[in-house]
């Protein structure tokens, strides 16, 4: 007898860098996709972090997507004998050229086969060099190839497991892997498949920590990609690349986390302190992510607020002592400096583009990235100091007496990074947003126009 799939309460296991792992809860329900792919679902988007999530690798190469396998499997994507399921890439050392990708599907109860696409949002080694490869016009390269693998492997999945009909696609991703799935899903709502029914409002992609990659030209924001959400936190410095000076954006909505530095936003620790301690309304998952948030804000507003990081440099700039509070402008404010003093996408991709894209292959060629070891960032700099297209804006930036801010950048790199390197803090905030988890508050995001303003 086939277990019933259509709604499920069960976990996924996810390690992140900073090693808050284990197993955490997710609801899945065949009902999330009943509505148009452009309406917004927080329980859909809690749903798809935890799907990219569960991409986050622990094992050796050969068993890399255990725990997406797991999953997909408790939500009925894997079919007889794992027949529906499909990895690409994602057990295998990566390459600068690669893209790991994790493909199932299943039968709704309307007749729709639907078709869950999780794309690898960790351990992606030299694949990482591809996030420098931005290009000289148009969408960023290097995610805009990624995505049109991913595309290309949905089509084949597709005529492989000889799928017919009405189809919808349901894709995700954390961090590169946001780029890649919102590509992918631009690409797949202007795009038909030969033998299949599927339509922009059948293309449900959620994308997290997503870094900028769409050119402003192709109207990525417009009602065209209205399916498309990104979910983003405004202290995490990924999402700020490339530079939006460069002509950079998203596809589709982009909604910020609550933070302290918007006085609208709400930040409920009182809400969560009162929920942990009344123990009898509270099921296990609520209390579960209760203590996943406070471990995360209180922990991480610790470090941020060490003395340590109270840097003279910064706080004569902005008139501010280096907190919780400041560390996503000073992500802009960084940003915004290195991107003027090279100057624009093509000079980048002229001049540029080549040196960071090695450095980065290398960076992370064995797995590992050692933060504090500076020879990766030393022979960049002596390949581009040899470069005259490009000594006056390297001496530009490296000139630490006129340019404080890339000093104190460089001397902080480990604190500008936190925030994208605890996706549990992601998790948390979805969560207790989603009313499967029953913490009883409501979304509270933060429109990207408000954020811009900042």
């Amino acid at each position: 007898m086939n277990q019933d799939t259509s709604s499920v309460h069960s976990d996924f296991y996810c390690t992140d860098e900073r090693h808050y792992e284990g197993n955490f809860g997710f609801y899945y329900k065949d009902s999330y996709f009943s509505e148009p792919a452009s309406r917004y679902n927080q329980s859909l988007a809690a749903m798809s972090l935890c799907m990219a999530l569960s991409t986050f690798p622990d094992l050796p190469y050969c068993t890399y997507d255990k725990h997406i396998l797991e999953l997909m499997k408790k939500c009925g994507f894997t079919g007889t004998g794992d027949s529906n399921y499909k990895q690409y890439e994602f057990n295998e050392k990566p390459t600068t050229q690669s893209i790991g990708c994790a493909v199932g599907s299943k039968q709704l109860a309307d007749g729709t086969t639907l078709i869950a696409v999780a794309i690898r949002s960790h351990a992606y080694e030299a694949e990482w060099a591809s996030n420098y490869l931005v290009g000289s016009s148009g969408d960023h390269e290097g995610f805009t190839r990624s995505a049109a693998i991913v595309v290309d492997r949905i089509k084949d999945y597709i005529a492989a497991h000889e799928i017919s009909g009405r189809i919808r696609i349901w894709i995700t991703g954390f961090s590169r892997g946001g780029a890649g799935s919102t590509h992918a899903a631009a690409m797949l709502s202007r795009t038909e498949i030969d033998g299949v029914s599927c339509t922009k409002d059948d293309v449900y992609a959620y994308g997290f920590a997503t870094p900028s990659g769409a050119a402003k030209t192709s109207r990525p924001e417009s009602s065209d990609y209205s399916n498309i959400y990104n979910i983003l936190h405004f202290h995490d410095i990924v999402p700020l690349v490339a530079p939006g000076r460069w002509g950079f954006t998203r596809y589709g909505t982009t909604l910020y986390l609550p933070f302290t530095t918007n006085p609208e936003s709400q930040y409920p620790l009182e809400i969560f302190s009162k929920q942990k301690t009344a123990d009898q309304k509270n099921t296990a998952d609520q209390k579960k992510v209760v203590n996943i948030y406070e471990y995360v804000m209180l922990s991480w507003f610790r470090e941020m607020s060490d003395e340590e990081f109270l840097l003279d440099t910064y706080k004569n700039i902005l008139g501010k002592k280096w907190s919780f509070e400041t560390v996503g402008l000073f992500n802009r404010e960084l940003v915004q400096i290195i991107a003027s003093s090279i100057g624009s996408k093509s000079n980048y991709s002229q001049n540029f583009q080549n040196a960071f894209t090695k450095a980065a292959a290398k960076a992370l060629e064995d797995g590992h990235f050692n933060i504090d070891d500076a020879s990766v960032l030393l022979e960049v700099i002596e390949e581009l100091a040899q470069n005259p297209a490009t000594y006056e804006a390297l001496g530009s930036l490296l000139n630490f007496t006129k340019n404080s801010i890339v000093a104190t950048g460089i001397k902080n790199i480990r604190l500008l990074a936190a925030a994208h390197k605890n996706p549990s803090h992601y998790l948390a905030w979805m969560q207790v947003m989603d009313p499967n988890y029953g913490c009883g508050l409501e979304p509270a995001f933060v429109n990207a126009a408000i954020v811009h303003d900042l």
